[in-house]
């Protein structure tokens, strides 16, 4: 799992220093990501999704369900990243059922509306 975090999200620099968290989403534990990642939880490889995505310099971000599998304190981390990608003109896409992320978009559709 190391090296697939590793092969898209950080340069030799960055790995030989072991800066596996730059998000500070607390899953620099190598210890839970190495192998084949069959012993880390359903939110770790939510946060290694994350760092992957926002580690990479795009003009459209979309994100499915991002805080399903997360803790308040990870959820608001990932929400300030988002923040950020947006106050640098970025589009954001956020699918989601949660009523807290919901609040703190710009701009909902709702697609209920749709049926």
């Amino acid at each position: 799992m190391t090296k697939n975090i590793n092969f898209t999200l950080f340069n030799k620099e960055n790995y030989e220093s072991n800066n596996l968290d730059s998000l500070n989403l607390n899953i620099a534990l190598s210890h839970q990501i190495d192998g084949k990642a069959t012993n880390i939880s359903q939110g770790q490889k939510q946060k290694i999704l994350f760092m992957r995505s926002l580690s990479q310099e795009k003009d459209i971000y979309s994100f499915d369900e991002p805080t399903g599998n997360l803790d308040r304190n990870s959820t608001e981390l990932f929400l300030n990243e988002v923040e950020k990608l947006v106050n640098e003109e970025k589009i954001v896409i956020v699918v989601t059922h949660d009523k807290d992320v919901i609040a703190r978009a710009s701009k909902v559709i709702n697609m209920d509306e749709f049926h």
